[in-house]
Parts: C-alpha cells; structure tokens; sequence
C-alpha cells in the first residue's frame, strides 16, 4: 500500500503523529510549491558531443547506446515507466555523473510525466539487479511492479502530494535532507534500516528532452565544467554566444568547479525554501 493510501485513519489513530502533521504542513505546502527539482548529468561526455545550437537538452533515456544505464532501461521496461529524464526533488545524486542542474516549477511546464516518492532504480530488482530499496516483508519483483504502479503519481499533482508526504513522514521538516522518516509506511520502507534517503525522495520523470536554459542555478565538477566550456567554446556558433554567458552567470561558483556540487546544490535549494 503506498505511503499516502489510507493516511488519514493512521494519522486519526495516532494523536501525537497528527498533532505533528498538523503542525507541519503549511510550511510543508510552501516547501512543495518552491523546492527546486535536480537533475545530474550521468554522461557528460556524450551531452557535450554536440554544441552546434543552444541549448543542449536532457534526454529520456536511449536503449540504443551506451548513455543510459541497463538497470534504468530495465527498471523503465519493467514499470512501464516509458523513456524518462530524471528529476529529484531537492536532492541531488554524486554517483550520477558531475553536473547537477537545478531546475523551478515553471520548468514543468509542457511536460508529460509521472512522480514516485521513491527511486524506482533501487525498487527494481530481477535475476541479476538486486534491489536497494528493502521491503517489510520482502516483495518479489511481481509485487514490486504493483506497488511502483499503485505510488504513481500524475505530474500535474505531485507537488500537492509532496506537501503532504513531507507533512506526515518528517519532523523536522529538514530530515527530508539530514535525517529520515519518523513514522513507519504500510511497506516497511521508511524505517528500514539498510534504506537510505533515495528510499523517501521524490523522483520526478519527463517523458520529453528538457533544455538547459531552464535552468535555475547549477554547478560542476572542475573537470566537467572545463569539458563543457571547452566544447561550447570551440563548437557553439557565435549567435548563441550571449545566451551562454547568461548559462554561465547561473553558477553557484562562478566560473569554478567543486566537488562539493552536489551539497551546494541542496543547500541551495534549503536556503530558498528557508530551511
């Protein structure tokens, strides 16, 4: 059952769990309609490959290369999920790649997608992809699918919906970053305790590529910054030359690198969500 199903009645039975969500979720509603959705680039050097217009965009993932990885293929074949790109709300994932890109709601727009409040990745399993999300009690791969399709949520809503799941699973409403859950789902997800945080982010998917112009603020690797500077500057046609110093002007750390990019891109996002 997912995490929301039937909230209602547990939080009724439980005085102190409503008191808190009660507490929690009109800073919680504003969380949801600011928070900023991350993506992190997983191939750079197949993204840089070509600069002959801007912007470049995001791709939903291809089974006819080596850009997308076959677990991901799988778990999209799998979920009946569909080609996506992937977003996560407020977070952001080192082992993807060496950029991240943070993206506003506005960026939603005329998209076509759908939303789970966890990584479907690390819910998928088969013969060989052991899962990295756990389950109490354990749930086979059939089961699985039926609970990734039950948690699905329209993209159009899903903002209203993370509201609500950071009113009822969180508090403080900053352990969706620092901490975990503080009450158990119906699926023994959330106070399992070998899951970890891509167990309760929202993963947010396009079905359509997604242009980097969008974006809100991003930052880099020092070694995938200087790929794409050197790439844009060598190939770009000197039409797009203005649109891609604003591109530039959007760094968290103008002109520089870090390996810190994945935590300045959270506390970024943290700070404008007051948190």
């Amino acid at each position: 059952m997912p995490a929301l199903d039937k909230i209602e009645n547990r939080l009724h039975d439980n005085l102190d769990w409503h008191a808190s969500y009660n507490t929690n979720l009109a800073s919680a509603g504003k969380i949801a309609e600011q928070i900023q959705i991350v993506h992190v680039l997983g191939n750079p050097s197949t993204f840089f490959s070509n600069f002959s217009s801007w912007p470049p965009t995001l791709s939903p993932t291809d089974d006819t290369n080596a850009r997308s990885r076959p677990r991901t293929v799988k778990t999209e074949d799998a979920f009946n999920l569909g080609r996506c790109v992937y977003f996560y709300a407020g977070r952001a994932f080192p082992v993807s790649g060496g950029m991240a890109f943070a993206f506003s709601p506005v960026a939603e727009a005329n998209h076509e997608g759908s939303v789970t409040p966890f990584d479907t990745g690390g819910l998928y399993c088969d013969d060989f992809f052991k899962p990295y999300i756990h389950m109490t009690p354990s749930k086979d791969a059939h089961s699985r699918k039926a609970f990734c399709q039950a948690s699905m949520i329209p993209l159009a809503i899903w903002r209203k919906r993370f509201a609500d799941f950071l009113a009822v699973y969180f508090s403080p409403l900053a352990g969706y970053w620092e901490g975990r859950p503080w009450k158990p789902d119906p699926d023994g997800i959330l106070l399992h305790p070998q899951n970890t945080w891509q167990a309760w982010t929202f993963e947010v998917r396009f079905q359509e590529p997604h242009g980097i112009s969008k974006v809100d603020f991003w930052c880099a690797k020092e070694d995938d910054l200087e790929l794409f500077r050197r790439n844009a500057t060598n190939a770009l046609p000197a039409a797009y030359s203005a649109e891609f110093a604003k591109f530039l002007d959007r760094m968290l750390t103008p002109g520089q690198g870090t390996l810190n990019y994945c935590n300045l891109i959270e506390q970024e996002i943290r700070n404008r969500v007051s948190l």
